[in-house]
């Protein structure tokens, strides 16, 4: 991949390549996008010098791990990869219960995780990934969290940092809570509008004591109904030593199966950055995901 030049190589990632279906996934780090202008870049292929391995600085513009979740997991130690140079990568079902471990399913790009309550010799067990604690994840805030995530009618956590920052679904999943714990009274927002298909979140939370510095987008637009939530009082909790936690409650032991919150539903293309994404950045995530076709055309091919 290059500029508009031709001659500046940009930072590119190939994912799930199939010369024989002609499908697989192009991801590249962009110098900038303009909205009233045409943006011009080459893809070049077919030459045996064009033999670049993968670059993890496609996602250092913030980003802090970044999640396609193609895998089929097994519960083994750093199954689901962070695509990011942090290498926050996850474990199904914490590596604690292959019982929690979530099944790959068909995702809005590519593949995702049904991330499902399950039942087994009477046993009701909720699937998740966890990912270790590390200096990049250990304060959540400033941050922007967003996936793809169809939830079910029954919907509960779409993740949690332990003892920090937590997303839920409620009011049959037409609600969305973004949390963020003190000693006292919590800081929190809930917004109406989110539904039971697939779609497109992104929270956002700069990190101050008070429900003005969050906000939750759908498919590219704040959500605009607030129902509630509170500036919150006393101290933040301690995160910093948590693990993060895609699809169920932090607190949510596969011994205990009654603590069981989990999202019930797949969930696709998780991303955490440590800074707050505006409302233009997360539109064209929303935009280029949602449809490819209609966010770029392709010129003529050209032969060297």
């Amino acid at each position: 991949m290059t500029d508009s030049t031709g001659t500046v190589e940009l930072c590119r990632e190939i994912l799930g390549l199939d010369i024989g279906t002609q499908s697989g996934q192009l991801w590249f780090r962009a110098p900038q996008l303009y909205s009233a202008a045409d943006n011009v870049f080459y893809l070049y292929y077919g030459h045996p010098d064009f033999n670049e391995e993968n670059d993890p600085d496609v996602w250092s513009n913030g980003y802090v791990a970044v999640y396609h979740l193609e895998e089929s997991g097994t519960g083994a130690t750093g199954e689901y990869a962070d695509q990011t140079a942090n290498r926050n990568d996850g474990a199904g079902g914490g590596g604690l219960n292959v019982n929690c471990v979530p099944v790959r399913a068909a995702g809005k790009i590519g593949y995702g995780q049904n991330i499902l309550t399950e039942t087994v010799e009477l046993v009701n067990y909720g699937d998740f990934i966890d990912i270790p604690n590390s200096p990049s994840l250990a304060t959540l805030g400033p941050v922007t969290i967003s996936c793809w995530v169809n939830p079910a009618a029954n919907a509960g956590r779409l993740y949690a940092k332990q003892n920090g920052l937590v997303a839920w679904f409620q009011n049959s999943a037409t609600r969305l809570n973004l949390d963020r714990p003190t000693d006292g009274t919590k800081i929190n927002l809930i917004k109406s509008g989110t539904a039971t298909s697939m779609q497109h979140l992104a929270t956002v939370y700069d990190g101050a004591f008070n429900n003005d510095a969050m906000e939750i987008y759908r498919n590219g637009a704040p959500l605009v109904s607030t129902v509630g939530g509170g500036d919150g009082t006393g101290n933040l909790t301690d995160e910093s030593a948590g693990f993060f936690r895609i699809g169920n409650v932090d607190w949510y032991d596969p011994a205990n199966a009654g603590s069981n919150r989990c999202v019930n539903g797949l969930i696709d293309e998780l991303r955490i950055a440590n800074v707050v994404r505006s409302a233009v950045w997360i539109g064209a995530e929303y935009s280029n995901q949602n449809d490819p076709a209609g966010f770029y055309t392709v010129g003529a091919e050209e032969t060297l």
